[in-house]
């Protein structure tokens, strides 16, 4: 009978052992952009798209994303390997805003104004960031302006 108890300790738990990754799970690392405003009095400003790029250490696209929600892209993680990383986050770069593109770098990103428009609209903020272990969160900040 103690052989038998024994024997269903061991099938039970078997599962156990084997389900474990040991590679760690991939949502648990990466960099987190969080985006504030660097003045409150634009905390009611109409968010309508989000763009935010990443550069490597040579000024070089790394990735480009856009969103319509602050929330979505604060629950992101963007999984990036360790070094140097310049980040650009711009909010509401749309018509009449655009973006010149052509051999787009992180040193030659520029915002244009089709139209007559108020510039004070439009958002962005670019930050350096450094990723030391790229098996960890990194968190950086945007403060938009």
């Amino acid at each position: 009978m103690r052989i038998l108890k024994y024997m269903t300790m061991m099938v039970v738990a078997l599962p156990l052992l084997i389900a474990c990754r040991k590679t760690g799970h991939p949502e648990d690392f990466g960099l987190a952009v969080s985006a504030v405003w660097a003045d409150e009095a634009d905390a009611d400003e109409d968010v309508k798209l989000e763009r935010l790029w990443i550069f490597d250490s040579d000024g070089k696209p790394l990735m480009h994303s856009d969103w319509d929600d602050a929330r979505e892209l604060a629950d992101r993680l963007f999984p990036i390997p360790q070094g140097e990383y310049t980040v650009a986050l711009g909010v509401n770069i749309s018509s009449p805003f655009g973006l010149s593109e052509s051999g787009l770098s992180a040193r030659d990103i520029a915002v244009r104004l089709e139209d007559a428009m108020s510039p004070f609209h439009a958002f962005y903020c670019t930050r350096d960031v450094h990723v030391s272990d790229a098996s960890r969160v990194t968190t950086v900040e945007m403060q938009e302006r």
